[in-house]
């Protein structure tokens, strides 16, 4: 594993090259609280995330989160949930569009208001890991090494640090995202014996907004309300 520094120096001698040339990045890093694996690298920077792999990796005692946390195949996948919600919001803070194509995007895949198991954060035999697509930026075909730079060694850091870290999280927050897939998964286990087909939390808004859209129907009038509550309070 190569130390960051050796991609600095990498990414600086690129500047105004041939996208391609992003390549020759391909490896792992070190940085001071993660590593950093490039393993693909689109050739073209209006080729979709899904064909970029990176792969960051914190050590799962520098993660910090309690052994509690991962007692059981449920908690595992909802923290890993939580961790991907995380990561996909504070990247989305810092992270835009700057150049061609998916130039200085910074994400993962947006998670849905179900609590799933994702791809996007995996935690392994002793460490979590987040696989993110980053749009290394181009102007047209050329390389902008000034704004790949900033995306590596400032932005992706920023990101990292505050979501994949117990002492930059919400300890009380994440336990109840856990509880509620627990009881989630317990409900579910009840089913069978009761004879029934699903189950609907008290007071649940069923209506969505559309096929596509899947937050909650608010009613005519409430959006009404909402509108005159944000007037009154400007």
């Amino acid at each position: 594993m190569r130390p960051m520094e050796s991609l600095r120096k990498q990414l600086g001698s690129l500047d105004g090259r041939d996208y391609g040339a992003y390549q020759s990045l391909l490896g792992s890093y070190s940085y001071p609280s993660f590593e950093l694996h490039i393993d693909q690298i689109p050739k073209d920077p209006y080729a979709p995330p899904h064909t970029g792999i990176y792969r960051v990796r914190v050590g799962w005692e520098s993660a910090g989160f309690p052994p509690e946390m991962i007692r059981t195949e449920t908690c595992k996948i909802a923290l890993r949930d939580f961790l991907a919600r995380q990561v996909f919001r504070r990247s989305h803070a810092v992270s835009s569009r700057r150049g061609t194509g998916n130039s200085g995007l910074i994400t993962v895949s947006q998670p849905g208001q179900e609590i799933l198991e994702r791809t996007s954060v995996v935690l392994g035999e002793g460490y979590v890991e987040a696989r993110i697509f980053l749009g290394l930026p181009a102007r047209n075909r050329s390389i902008r090494a000034d704004i790949a730079e900033r995306m590596v060694f400032q932005e992706l850091p920023g990101i990292i640090n505050s979501s994949l870290f117990a002492s930059a999280l919400d300890l009380a927050e994440i336990t109840e995202h856990l509880h509620t897939a627990e009881d989630a998964e317990f409900l579910r286990g009840q089913l069978t014996a009761l004879e029934l087909a699903a189950f609907v939390a008290d007071d649940a808004v069923l209506p969505r907004v559309s096929g596509v859209d899947p937050r909650p129907m608010v009613k005519s009038d409430d959006r009404h309300r909402g509108a005159e509550l944000s007037l009154s309070s400007q």
